[in-house]
C-alpha cells in the first residue's frame, strides 16, 4: 500500500487539504465518466464537520470482480487498505 506514496509529490498532494480534494474531486470525476459496467461508481460527499471528505461507495468494481471469482469475502482484505492510507491524508485540525 505504501508503494503509492513512494514519490515526494504524492505524498505531498495527500498531505495538502486543497490539493488532495482537487485530487479526490478530479479522480471520481475520471472513474464515473469512464462508467464501466463492472467498474467503480463514486459520489464524492463534501467537508462537514470534522470530516475531511467523504466517499459514497455507489458501485464496487472490486466487490463485483471478487464475486465473479468467487471468493466476495475477500474484497473486505483490499477495503481495509483504505484505513492504511488514512495515515497519508491531511489532520483534521489542520
Amino acid at each position: 500500500m505504501d508503494g503509492q506514496f513512494d514519490s515526494w509529490l504524492a505524498r505531498h498532494v495527500h498531505a495538502n487539504r486543497t490539493l488532495h480534494r482537487l485530487h479526490r474531486r478530479i479522480w471520481f470525476s475520471s472513474v464515473n465518466r469512464a462508467d464501466e459496467p463492472d467498474g467503480q461508481r463514486f459520489e464524492y460527499l463534501p467537508p462537514e464537520g470534522e470530516r475531511f471528505y467523504g466517499v459514497d461507495v455507489l458501485r464496487c468494481g472490486i466487490l463485483r470482480f471478487m464475486t465473479r471469482m468467487g471468493v466476495p469475502e475477500l474484497t473486505r482484505l483490499i477495503c481495509q487498505g483504505d484505513e492504511h492510507i488514512r495515515r497519508y491524508l491531511p489532520p483534521r485540525d489542520a
